[in-house]
């Protein structure tokens, strides 16, 4: 195994064993010093008029003045970042998000965030069975991932999205979106763990079985899973 490999095990185990969402925060804090973020935020996104970024907020290490501007003009209803998120399960950078010539206010969000310190980011976007979206997102003036690196941060996205749901402040019962799944306990993922590690030439078939208090991380480990470079 890899170093980042290595070390983004050792983090998310650190993440599964945290009692509070202040453990949460601090130990993704000190992971920023390894991937190169500043600033993170995991949080629901809204799934019905009127409801608010507050409400789905899980945990946030944002700029205070950004976040109160954020919040306060409802950016979130024409963020192209959270937009996407509802369009891809992919991990994805800011800067990849494509933003239309005519979208004036997505083009303004974009340009203030830079101002915040947050030129650009990484989303980890995550999609519930009953169809709602949750994203972990990781921001800096610039970010600069190997593919690697990619991996093992979408990794621990995942794992800090789960520890934060369990620890979080309580919030209101997540509404499913018109005509989304019936939530169930248990299902069936068909996944290769090659492409969660990056892609490598060698995939690994196997199936997760993910539960409402699972661990995929020990059913990825257990069938081969590696994080490693291309060149490994």
């Amino acid at each position: 195994m890899t170093v980042i490999g290595q070390v983004t095990l050792d983090l998310v185990q650190t993440v599964k064993a945290a009692q509070s969402t202040a453990e949460i925060a601090a130990i993704l804090i000190r992971a920023g010093g390894i991937f190169g973020y500043e600033h993170f935020a995991i949080a629901g996104l809204p799934q019905r008029a009127g409801e608010t970024l507050p409400e789905r907020l899980l945990l946030m290490h944002w700029p205070a003045e950004w976040a109160s501007r954020y919040v306060a003009r409802g950016y979130v209803r024409h963020d192209p970042v959270a937009a996407h998120v509802r369009r891809t399960t992919e991990p994805f950078r800011w800067s990849e998000v494509a933003i239309e010539p005519g979208a004036v206010l997505a083009r303004r969000i974009m340009d203030e965030a830079r101002a915040f310190g947050l030129g650009d980011g990484f989303c980890v976007p995550i999609h519930d069975i009953d169809g709602t979206e949750s994203v972990a997102s990781f921001g800096a003036p610039r970010m600069d991932l190997s593919e690697e690196a990619r991996a093992g941060l979408h990794l621990l996205g995942i794992y800090a999205h789960l520890a934060s749901r369990r620890l979080g402040p309580a919030v209101p019962a997540r509404p499913s979106r018109p005509g989304g799944a019936t939530p169930c306990r248990t299902r069936d993922v068909a996944c290769r763990a090659g492409n969660i590690a990056g892609g490598t030439d060698r995939e690994t078939s196997c199936e997760i079985r993910l539960v409402a208090s699972g661990d995929p991380v020990g059913s990825l480990t257990q069938c081969g899973f590696r994080l490693r470079s291309d060149a490994a």
